[in-house]
């Protein structure tokens, strides 16, 4: 099947804009224009790719399919046209950087933010882009060439040849509860008896959903939560709620351990020990997020 170019690049900007009006003044269009060509692109494939609303328009299911590839495959057009620019020109470059919900605000303060802060000081021409996502969804974006480079934690799979890891730290996490609860745990406790409790974590498309997951099930056990976070520190404020227990990085949770907000649940079971990683997709040929890269372990073997 053939599709003109121009079809997708017009569905790309009404997917991006979430409106035709604002598509077609992006890309000095008429709104007419731009609804015709949609029409005989969902002709051409079959489907229904938006549906009208007050506000503009939606992606249906198949709509939003279809724009993850258009959106990789744009992305890569521009790194293109970026690296051909660049070609003996000194100006303006660009890096996206993703970073992963699972790390704490303090771990993103301490450990991400110093190399980026020095990068930016030392080549303030070049413009930085910080998006936040889960995990897996930051390793699919590195391997599309959506991002020059992810910020994660543990990534034990889905790791292709073309994209390259390097461990920048590695902490532990430890269980937590909150004072509703300081009675139950005055000894250490097994695994088996952690399941008896509600839990409360980073939901089932983070990594550390997936670590816990494998972990628990290595053990014989069942890793349910009770109720799934988006984030670190939305868990922290349920746990400190007596809404269940918990698990997060231990530099993280001893702070609210010390002001007695919490208690730390020892456990007969060792966890694992996490990492934080630099993913970076080599074949995106980007020479700034190659400098970045060596601002992140640098900064790593100064903190080890």
């Amino acid at each position: 099947m053939r599709i003109s170019y121009e079809y997708y690049n017009i569905f790309y900007y009404v997917a991006r804009y979430q409106s035709i009006s604002k598509a077609a003044k992006v890309l000095s269009n008429s709104q007419p224009n731009i609804t015709r060509i949609i029409s005989k692109l969902e002709d051409s494939l079959n489907c229904k790719l938006f549906v009208r609303t007050n506000k503009g328009v939606l992606l249906t299911e198949q709509g939003e399919a279809l724009y993850y590839y258009v959106k990789a495959a744009h992305k890569q057009m521009e790194l293109g046209e970026a690296m051909m620019y660049s070609i003996g020109n000194t100006e303006v470059k660009n890096v996206y950087v993703g970073i992963a919900t699972d790390i704490t605000n303090n771990m993103v303060a301490s450990l991400v933010l110093p190399p980026i802060s020095l990068f930016h000081q030392e080549n303030p021409d070049i413009h930085l882009q910080i998006t936040n996502n889960s995990t897996p969804k930051l390793i699919s974006d590195v391997h599309n060439g959506l991002l020059d480079m992810a910020i994660l934690t543990a990534s034990d799979t889905n790791i292709d040849d073309a994209t390259k890891e390097i461990t920048l730290y590695t902490f532990n996490d430890v269980i937590i509860a909150g004072n509703a609860y300081k009675d139950k745990f005055t000894e250490a406790v097994s695994l088996e008896e952690v399941c008896s409790y509600p839990v409360v974590g980073l939901g089932k498309h983070t990594e550390t959903y997936q670590i816990y997951d494998r972990f628990f099930a290595e053990k014989g056990l069942d890793f349910f939560l009770n109720i799934e976070t988006s984030t670190t520190e939305q868990t922290l404020s349920f746990v400190i709620d007596n809404l269940g227990i918990g698990c997060v990085a231990s530099n993280y949770a001893y702070p609210a351990i010390e002001e007695g907000k919490l208690i730390e649940v020892k456990l007969k079971d060792k966890l694992p020990e996490r990492k934080i990683s630099l993913l970076r997709n080599e074949q995106t040929a980007n020479p700034s997020a190659a400098i970045m890269e060596e601002y992140f372990t640098k900064h790593a073997m100064k903190t080890k």
